[in-house]
């Protein structure tokens, strides 16, 4: 039996809701802490068990000290096209993410682990209803068209290293296969943005804005205290803020807005016009370490990151 496709399939990671740790939680929110005996027999469920609720204590201590957004890297980039020539090939029009590391809204961290590119081009085309995507705005005394997108983050497991096993559910297989190992990999993707009426609108919330807007340190400190003891901010409304009503995981992070120069053709078709596109990586979340807080507050003290 040939096994599916590691790349087409995607195997559904049962930390993919974050937990509240509240006392009505479902099981499913608050994995409990397996139990051996001796003389007690396992099986595979014991030890998924095992590794989902390691999994999750890390990525509840890591999303409470953290928050969720870019560690390191990931910045996005727009690559224009470029013509073949003796020493460089052709290149297609491409928006490129670099390496990084980032932590998603439930505590797992992402690795982009070499650079990923997404064709344009391609892109535009397969679009559906171009013209109700186009937003049109005043520039230079003269009216000019763009397409407002998104990049997003996605953490995702795929399996790999199928191995004979055996046949699981309603089957009577006698060449049944299992995957041996679970890869933590990742998924880019654009998401367009019509009827925008200005380029604030669905960008990340700042969970801490309550606290910042605080006149003074000691009036800081008291709202960041009423904020700690009410659960914390509130997390799962900057997901809605930043991906609801698009059909985005609210598991994703926001990574870059972009504004795509575009003109429509007579027949509803796309054209892409020769001006740059405008990369915003400065709008994405940011967990920051202590070193670079330290480095942000001056301090003249040497931290390894």
């Amino acid at each position: 039996m040939t096994p599916p496709s590691p790349i087409l399939e995607e195997r559904p990671d049962p930390q993919a809701t974050p937990s509240h740790q509240g006392d009505g939680d479902s099981p499913s929110l608050r994995p409990d802490r397996p139990w051996y005996a001796t003389g007690v027999l396992l099986d595979a469920e014991d030890f998924q068990a095992e590794q989902l609720y390691h999994r999750s204590r890390l990525a509840a201590a890591m999303r409470s000290l953290g928050g969720c957004g870019t560690l390191s890297g990931l910045e996005v980039g727009w690559q224009p096209v470029r013509p073949q020539s003796a020493n460089t090939p052709a290149r297609q029009e491409e928006i490129k993410v670099e390496p990084g590391l980032a932590l998603d809204r439930c505590g797992r961290l992402i690795e982009v682990p070499r650079p990923a590119c997404m064709r344009l081009g391609p892109w535009l085309a397969g679009l559906k209803e171009p013209p109700s995507l186009i937003r049109s705005f005043s520039e230079g005394g003269a009216t000019r068209q763009e397409i407002v997108a998104d990049v997003f983050l996605r953490f995702v497991a795929l399996p790999r290293g199928y191995t004979p096993a055996l046949a699981a559910g309603p089957f009577d297989a006698t060449a049944a296969v299992q995957p041996s190992r679970i890869r933590e990999s990742y998924k880019l993707w654009l998401v367009p943005r019509p009827g925008l009426r200005n380029l604030d609108e669905h960008l990340p919330r700042d969970p801490w804005e309550d606290v910042r807007s605080q006149g003074t340190s000691a009036e800081r400190w008291k709202k960041l205290q009423q904020v700690i003891l009410s659960g914390g901010p509130k997390q799962d409304e900057a997901s809605r803020s930043a991906g609801g009503g698009d059909g985005v995981d609210p598991t994703a992070l926001f990574l870059a807005r972009l504004r795509i120069p575009v003109g429509i053709s007579p027949a509803g078709v796309i054209t892409r016009l020769p001006s740059d596109v405008s990369v915003a990586n400065e709008l994405r979340e940011f967990v920051l370490s202590t070193s670079a807080l330290a480095a942000w507050a001056g301090m003249p003290v040497p931290s390894t990151p």
